[in-house]
């Protein structure tokens, strides 16, 4: 996950928080960046938590023209 993404989540530890503030004080292409990351990621921290379970993949078989008559 970007730095971005981490922030805008709240998922920065404080010390590394204020460094990427003080980076996007200092940056305007940065901050640029989390302003369009934060739309995408208020959306997906607003999913619930079963949203980010994986599924469980579906059982493998051989296509029927590689089957063969036994």
């Amino acid at each position: 996950m970007s730095d971005a993404a981490d922030y805008l989540l709240g998922e920065m530890e404080p010390e590394r928080a204020a460094r990427f503030e003080a980076e996007l004080a200092r940056d305007a292409a940065l901050r640029a960046e989390v302003e369009r990351l934060r739309p995408v990621v208020a959306r997906l921290d607003a999913l619930p938590g079963e949203a980010w379970e994986r599924p469980e993949p579906p059982p493998l078989q051989a296509p029927a023209s590689a089957r063969r008559e036994v």
